[in-house]
């Protein structure tokens, strides 16, 4: 089951002094360069890869391309950073679009 706010590691709904996990996985993504090629997993979905282009913190979302699942490469796609649950980086993208 996937729910990050019940996780097991004391997370009760307030952050007293600790930074809310989304502003680490922030954190990471605004060390990423446009291109890059990412693996991400989130909302519940198994990991996929992706290029990641750009971050929207007015909206809370991330923008990617050629995410698998998606046929031809189907353009941009966005992602909510609430729902991130994992990034990693890649050296290269399996297919490029």
């Amino acid at each position: 089951m996937c729910r990050r706010a019940n996780d097991g590691y004391g997370y009760n709904g307030l952050y007293g002094n600790r930074r809310p996990f989304r502003h680490s996985i922030l954190g990471f993504l605004e060390k990423l360069s446009p291109g890059s090629c990412i693996v991400i997993q989130f909302d519940c979905q198994p990991p996929v890869t992706a290029t990641f282009h750009d971050i929207f913190p007015c909206e809370d979302t991330i923008s990617v391309s050629g995410l698998d699942g998606f046929d031809n490469c189907s353009g941009l796609t966005y992602i909510a950073i609430d729902k991130i649950n994992a990034v990693s980086v890649l050296s290269n993208c399996p297919r490029p679009c």
